[in-house]
């Protein structure tokens, strides 16, 4: 898209953020990223007692991966990531467990 003026800056700005926010998500813990979206599109359709039942889940399921060592080793060492665990097939199954104990707890 062309824009001339002052649009085409905002636009220009705009990309640039959305190309920054896009970097950050695709180098972040996915495991941890997938149940998040799947907590927060569930979240307003399931009774506060099953979400909150969803998150502690998560969060156990969370804090005992590798995601977490390397992210407490970001924070203390204050350095960038070097790596988080990528497997296809935990995020689907984070997904649907997450769904799972959403509708069945209550």
């Amino acid at each position: 898209m062309l824009l001339l003026g002052p649009l085409g800056a905002v636009d220009k700005e705009l990309d640039a953020t959305v190309d920054e926010w896009t970097a950050r998500l695709v180098a972040g813990p996915p495991l941890a990223l997938s149940m998040t979206k799947c907590l927060l599109e569930d979240g307003t359709d399931v009774p506060m007692v099953q979400a909150l039942h969803s998150e502690a889940w998560a969060q156990a399921v969370n804090f005992h991966g590798e995601d977490t060592a390397e992210a407490m080793g970001v924070f203390a060492e204050r350095r960038p990531p070097t790596s988080y665990a990528r497997s296809s097939g935990g995020e689907v199954v984070a997904g649907q467990s997450a769904r799972v104990l959403s509708s069945s707890s209550a």
